[in-house]
């Protein structure tokens, strides 16, 4: 039971700190974090939001401060590899829409588009499931 609300208090933390994913599904024309590919907080703010959510953790499910160390190491370094994705994926949906909008898209250019759309969601997928277990290792 305990390891489940750990498991489940890290996810939530690692949500949020790749909240931007959440915004990534423009409408139409440039928006959400597409629009916004710094983000929606300075990094002052994250920093400071990532920290508040470190310490609720830490105090919540009684981590070790090692424990903590490595789980803060372990999101900061597939935050940028996230970023990546997420500009990959908005890169593909950009794409996608425009060929959408065109009169009389080619067929071949929607299919290819498709997919690049979901190699970035899957993308996006696998760096979550490579987290998880990685946050298992630590706790």
């Amino acid at each position: 039971m305990r390891f489940s609300l750990i498991i489940v208090g890290c996810l939530a933390m690692l949500t949020a700190i790749a909240a931007p994913a959440a915004l990534a599904q423009p409408g139409h024309g440039a928006g959400g974090w597409c629009g916004q590919p710094e983000g929606l907080l300075s990094a002052e703010d994250r920093q400071i939001l990532g920290e508040r959510i470190m310490v609720r953790l830490q105090e919540r499910l009684g981590l070790t401060q090692e424990q903590s160390n490595e789980l803060r190491a372990l999101f900061q370094a597939q935050r940028e590899r996230t970023r990546e994705d997420l500009r990959r994926l908005c890169d593909a949906r950009g794409d996608f829409r425009q060929l959408l909008e065109q009169q009389h898209p080619d067929a071949a250019a929607l299919k290819e588009a498709v997919e690049r759309v979901k190699a970035s969601q899957g993308a996006l997928l696998d760096r979550r499931i490579e987290v998880y277990a990685a946050m298992r290792g630590v706790l």
